[in-house]
């Protein structure tokens, strides 16, 4: 993370605002990873979800896991230090840019297959092409890796390739928020249908009704 140099100490009000901050990370961090294995358990437990649909929300989760923990971590050493605006140390901060980054690549990645379920309804539930999950896993893991080493494991490194990535992110976001609002209407409207909802099968009522 950057450092801010300053002539005089923080204020009593920046220091508890800081204290504040960092209690209640030992509370948030730890329920979200706990509740993030405990999706992750129903997900390989539940049977209703595709195989690709399935892979994409486990390797979500475990891009939360690995922020999580890295926070945690990050946060223990902070008051370990007597200072709760430590910056702790560079792999730490890696660790935690490298999850935060998978998931968000991820929740692009669930776009693009809810939208391909969208697509092909009828034919989805046989589509089980292993080649799709081994492409977005290593293209995530890449760019992930590739964002957290340029910018040297903080998200808030001011770099040419930061300004980069959050264009394109901002770009892609306001794509797929288009995308989410014409599948919704586009399924709601087909599964509604009464005609087209008797010549359903249950297969093709679960894709267009996912989301």
């Amino acid at each position: 993370m950057i450092n801010i140099t300053s002539n005089s100490p923080p204020s009593e009000a920046v220091m508890l605002s800081g204290s504040v901050l960092s209690y209640a990370e030992l509370v948030v961090h730890p329920i979200s990873l706990m509740t993030s294995f405990f999706s992750v358990a129903l997900i390989i437990n539940t049977s209703v979800l595709h195989s690709n649909l399935k892979c994409i929300l486990l390797g979500q989760c475990a891009g939360i896991v690995m922020y999580e923990i890295a926070r945690i971590v990050y946060v223990v050493i902070k008051f370990m230090a007597g200072n709760v605006f430590f910056q702790g140390p560079i792999a730490i901060q890696m660790i935690g840019l490298f999850g935060y980054t998978l998931r968000n690549l991820v929740n692009h990645v669930l776009i693009a297959e809810r939208t391909m379920a969208t697509i092909k309804f009828r034919t989805y539930g046989q589509f089980n092409w292993v080649g799709f999950t081994a492409l977005w896993i290593t293209a995530s893991i890449g760019i992930s890796g590739w964002i957290t080493f340029s910018q040297k494991g903080s998200p808030w490194s001011v770099t040419p390739m930061a300004m980069i990535s959050l264009c394109v992110i901002f770009g892609m976001g306001l794509i797929e928020i288009t995308t989410l609002i014409f599948l919704q209407v586009y399924n709601l409207r087909k599964y509604r249908s009464s005609r087209t909802g008797i010549n359903l099968s249950l297969n093709d009522k679960y894709q267009v009704n996912f989301l």
